[in-house]
C-alpha cells in the first residue's frame, strides 16, 4: 500500500512538472470535404467560436478525396 501512495505522488509531481499549456499550438481541424460545402462552414464557424472562447487560433483543413480516408489518416502536426 505504501508503495502504491509513493508511486501516486512521484507520478503526479512528475506529470505537473513537465505539463505544458493545452494547446501549444493552433488547433487543426480537418474537415473531409471540398471547401465551400456545408460541413466546411459549420468548422469554419466553429473554429471563430473557439478562437474567441480559448485566445488560440484554428486552422481550418480541409482535405477532399479519397473518400474521406485522406482525412482520416491525416498525422498530427509536429509529430
Amino acid at each position: 500500500m505504501l508503495r502504491f501512495v509513493i508511486a501516486t505522488l512521484l507520478a503526479a509531481l512528475c506529470g505537473i512538472s513537465t505539463a505544458q499549456g493545452f494547446p501549444s499550438r493552433p488547433i487543426r481541424i480537418l474537415v473531409p470535404f471540398p471547401p465551400g460545402g456545408g460541413t466546411d462552414v459549420a468548422a469554419r464557424a466553429l473554429g471563430e467560436h473557439l478562437t474567441r472562447e480559448r485566445g488560440q487560433p484554428v486552422v481550418v483543413d480541409n482535405r477532399p478525396g479519397g473518400n474521406s480516408v485522406i482525412a482520416t489518416g491525416a498525422k498530427p502536426e509536429g509529430r
